[in-house]
């Protein structure tokens, strides 16, 4: 299913890929893959809290894995929220 999720994102069907990955997510709510996944679309679509509460499951489910692009995303939603020090924080985890 993320690989689903994945072809339908680059191709800006986001609110396709985002059905897809909650189903993954309701089939295995410890996909940290999914959540940071559909963080990126919510960021994407301008839902800056809804993103950041999915990036902090993803990062929650699999705390060691250095993914860039979930704490580069996470970071721009921070700063969209105004906050602005955490948004600092999670840039330098790049």
């Amino acid at each position: 299913m993320n690989n689903k999720g994945e072809a339908l994102r680059l191709q800006g069907k986001y609110d396709e890929a985002i059905k897809v990955y909650i189903k993954a997510i309701e089939l295995d709510p410890n996909f940290g893959m999914a959540w940071g996944n559909t963080g990126i679309i919510l960021v994407i679509q301008g839902r800056y809290n809804e993103a950041i509460a999915a990036f902090d499951k993803d990062i929650e489910l699999d705390p060691e894995v250095p993914d860039g692009e979930i704490h580069f995303y996470r970071g721009i939603a921070l700063e969209k929220v105004g906050r602005m020090t955490e948004a600092n924080n999670a840039s330098k985890r790049r």
